[in-house]
């Protein structure tokens, strides 16, 4: 192709590929914005919408115009007033910052007033002030008793007191003196507490009057030798499912007096064997059950700890 002679020379961008090949539709700089021309033949083969072109003019009208060349992509930074120092490090800094956030979003866009803080009521967030917490809070209303408490300066050992319609810090002097209570009440007390008898096991000098005693009867557990703990009481029953031996009681007081109730089962000839531990007497030679079954004898024996032995003072038989 013979090229013609160059006339004025337009910059343009390519818009779209022409008809024909090697042709293309240009938008040149030249003309109104946005006004694409052509198409126009190209002396440089392969060029794509968006590529920077030089064209000359070849005619007498400035429509008459051929691509000559292909022109570099324009530097960003000389279409921008933006340094290259503005940007490097930019994708390491934005990685340390608050993505966009809903709830940061209508945080900042509270005004609270002073001392509010920020509550979540309803599903909104909303700043509140010091009486909307409390009351949302359930706290404890000032009370003026516990801020006169709370304004109390204490010493060792004192005492709150409400006096004369007012709370004070007391002595244990003050305290005796409001109970009315003199030194010569106290001391000595533990010495008196001393002289009484323990709940557990009271010893009484003198006569003791009771309108009635009763002693409950514990039931022993039947087995080849009957255990009997004295301490559990005066009066003891059992069933016998064979013939027994009555073993020595535990943990028995001198002068402790007991009555075993002994019951033949629904077989009955049950014998009882008493240890050595029992005495017997001349009133009381022998201790042989009933034979009959469901009968109940009875037998009681007393506790000499000095010997020591259970003497059997009195054996009774026969009892339905």
């Amino acid at each position: 192709m013979t090229m013609p002679s160059y006339g004025p020379s337009h910059r343009g961008r390519v818009v779209r590929a022409g008809p024909l090949p090697d042709t293309y539709e240009v938008e040149v700089a030249a003309l109104a914005e946005g006004q694409t021309m052509g198409p126009y033949e190209a002396a440089v083969p392969g060029l794509v919408a968006g590529d920077r072109v030089l064209l000359t003019q070849v005619g007498t009208s400035q429509s008459d115009l051929i691509i000559v060349g292909k022109l570099p992509p324009i530097p960003l930074d000389s279409i921008l007033p933006i340094d290259l120092a503005d940007v490097t490090g930019l994708v390491t800094a934005l990685a340390g910052k608050q993505p966009l956030d809903g709830d940061l979003t209508d945080i900042a866009a509270l005004a609270p007033a002073a001392n509010d803080v920020i509550q979540r009521v309803g599903g909104v967030w909303t700043n509140r002030t010091m009486a909307q917490l409390l009351i949302a809070l359930a706290a404890q209303p000032l009370d003026t008793d516990l801020s006169t408490i709370a304004g109390l300066s204490p010493a060792a050992n004192d005492v709150l007191q409400y006096i004369a319609g007012a709370w004070a810090n007391r002595t244990m002097a003050q305290l005796k003196t409001s109970l009315a209570v003199a030194i010569a009440d106290v001391v000595g007390l533990s010495a008196a507490l001393a002289l009484l008898a323990p709940l557990a096991d009271p010893t009484f000098t003198g006569t003791l009057r009771v309108p009635r005693i009763v002693n409950p009867v514990a039931a022993l557990t039947d087995a080849a030798t009957i255990a009997t703990d004295a301490a559990l009481g005066n009066n003891f029953r059992v069933t016998l499912g064979g013939n027994r031996t009555l073993g020595s009681p535990t943990n028995p007081n001198n002068g402790q007096r007991i009555t075993w109730e002994f019951i033949q089962d629904a077989t009955g000839s049950r014998t009882l064997t008493l240890v050595s531990t029992f005495g017997l007497g001349t009133d009381v030679p022998a201790v042989v059950l009933s034979t009959t079954a469901g009968r109940r004898d009875y037998m009681t024996a007393i506790y000499n700890s000095t010997v020591p032995r259970w003497s059997v003072i009195d054996f009774k038989r026969g009892y339905s």
